[in-house]
């Protein structure tokens, strides 16, 4: 009954650990910045979590397009408008920097570091599993189609549709947080269609629901997230020759 782990299983964290932590340690992120950074993501975060909280039963019972406005607004209002917010406040004055930083606590944190202390929980169930344990039939039915038992052929293919997903959320991240500092420096108002890039949510409601898979939104997303990444390069790249000349 016992299914067999897929130790490459274990690399799904990893993945989001190393896209958080290289661009950090290449750009030696200041630690204020890094500080910043963190309530800046974590403030926009918990805020999601307790409107989701409230608002998400009844905002299923609407179309997909309302729902996907609905993912898309609390992204661009909290987490790419707070990071305008807290460059602005905190007179964040390092754009690229602060950009990864963000990205950092999403990838290596929220969604690497946390969500691979799970992991051991699943190797656990596993053993309970294989010894017969009580209750083991039960364990088995919930783990039997989660990502550690998954074949070698599945398995890497959602190991590289989540890479490209993990990259789309560094590339966006870093594209609203850097504008948000660029922002603070030059206070050009059109820096704010970086945010935007909230749309990369209003898939979500049809991925949640099985008529996209996660191919489809990982690359979408991929691929949306580094023309504003591109975007937002091509006016740091700018002001740099500008600073440089001055």
């Amino acid at each position: 009954m016992s299914p067999d782990i897929n130790p490459l299983g274990f690399l799904w964290p990893v993945i989001s650990i190393i896209i958080g932590i290289v661009p950090v340690i290449m750009l030696r992120v200041r630690a204020r910045i890094f500080g910043v950074a963190a309530i800046s993501y974590f403030i926009a975060i918990a805020l999601k979590i307790i409107i989701q909280n409230f608002t998400l039963n009844y905002i299923i019972l609407y179309p997909y397009y309302v729902q996907g406005l609905y993912y898309v607004i609390q992204t661009a209002i909290l987490e790419a408008g707070f990071s305008f917010i807290f460059a602005i406040m905190f007179k964040i004055d390092k754009p690229l920097e602060f950009g990864v930083s963000l990205a950092f606590w999403e990838n290596a944190i929220f969604l690497g570091f946390l969500s691979g202390i799970t992991l051991p929980e699943v190797s656990i169930s596993y053993y309970l599993i294989a010894s017969n344990a009580p209750g083991s039939k039960i364990i088995y039915e919930s783990l039997k189609n989660t990502l550690l038992y998954f074949g070698n052929y599945q398995l890497l293919r959602y190991l590289f549709y989540h890479t490209l997903d993990r990259l789309s959320s560094l590339f966006a991240h870093g594209a609203w947080g850097a504008m948000a500092s660029l922002y603070f420096i030059k206070r050009k108002k059109s820096y704010f269609i970086i945010m935007l890039l909230g749309l990369i949510d209003f898939l979500v409601p049809l991925f949640y629901d099985h008529i996209i898979d996660y191919f489809d939104i990982s690359v979408l997303s991929f691929l949306f997230s580094m023309i504003g990444f591109l975007s937002m390069y091509l006016v740091y790249q700018k002001y740099m020759k500008n600073k440089v000349g001055n």
